[in-house]
């Protein structure tokens, strides 16, 4: 059996994002492959909605035109016979500390596999958890040290909205 193409693990990893109301198209989710190991990335602006991935050729685009990330949604896809499992995390960019982490395992066609664990995996990160009646998630600065509290307005009450 063939394995799939990064195209395709892309367009498998894409459909649970759009079923978690997050707003992905077929360029923000980047796949990679090293090893046997498909390697996910999703640039995320300060409210973590999608951004454009980087194009490999930055020297034809107008300066400026480029948001920067502040958070990263990387992971990977590990296949093995019928058994996939997708592990995504929430990392700051600057910082590279992991907010949120999640796993999750499929058995069965290899590319429903992948769109199966995804959604599992993307159900686990709170901040791309999405549903339409969902609260809004919040934090706020502790301290340089003390990191990211994380919760709903009513449990931290100076917080800045982040969505």
């Amino acid at each position: 059996m063939q394995p799939p193409s990064e195209d395709e693990v892309s367009d498998a990893l894409t459909r649970p994002f759009k079923d978690h109301n997050v707003a992905v198209d077929n360029y923000s989710v980047k796949v990679t492959v090293d090893s046997g190991l498909y390697k996910l990335a999703v640039r995320l602006s300060g409210s973590f909605n999608p951004l454009l991935q980087v194009h490999d050729d930055t020297l034809s685009l107008q300066t400026g035109s480029l948001q920067g990330a502040l958070y990263l949604c990387q992971g990977a896809v590990q296949i093995i016979e019928d058994q996939v499992r997708v592990t995504m995390q929430i990392v700051p960019v600057e910082a590279r500390e992991i907010l949120q982490s999640s796993k999750a395992d499929v058995s069965g066609s290899v590319l429903d596999a992948i769109t199966g664990a995804a959604g599992d995996a993307l159900a686990g990160l709170p901040s791309l958890n999405r549903a339409k009646n969902q609260r809004y998630q919040w934090c706020s600065r502790i301290g340089p040290e003390k990191g990211l509290a994380w919760g709903t307005p009513a449990a931290i009450p100076s917080l800045r909205r982040t969505q």
